[in-house]
């Protein structure tokens, strides 16, 4: 007897996870939030900041912004623009061969945002939970 026998063979990709920390002071009112402060720090060599704003007072849909000495402050970016209320602002550091870090600020009411940390698998568009 003759033939073939198909084996197949699972393989796990193991990448390192982007260390950067996001530093924010917002200062929030009844209806909308200022960023006062907003920098990400410790990004890696060649790595992007991409800031994606929806909602009420965003003065930017999307913007990607390349780190210096591996920082970005996005502060100025929004020129002390207030955000209003169920706007969101969502944060992306990511670099080659590594697992992006993802924060979403949710403005809320009369209170400080609520804070969303996820992960960006490489490869992918969608973030999700950080394993």
């Amino acid at each position: 007897m003759r033939g073939t026998t198909g084996i197949t063979q699972n393989v796990t990709f193991s990448y390192p996870l982007v260390k950067s920390g996001v530093g924010y002071t917002w200062a929030f009112g009844a209806t909308s939030s200022t960023a006062s402060e907003l920098t990400v720090t410790r990004i890696p060599h060649g790595g992007k900041v991409k800031a994606i704003c929806n909602g009420g007072g965003c003065p930017f849909a999307q913007r990607t912004f390349a780190a210096r000495r591996g920082r970005v402050d996005l502060a100025p970016a929004f020129k002390g623009h207030a955000l209003r209320s169920g706007a969101t602002l969502v944060i992306e550091v990511i670099a080659a061969n590594q697992v992006g870090k993802v924060e979403t600020f949710e403005i809320r009411g009369g209170q400080p945002p609520a804070v969303n940390r996820e992960c960006l698998p490489p490869g992918t568009s969608r973030p999700g939970r950080c394993v």
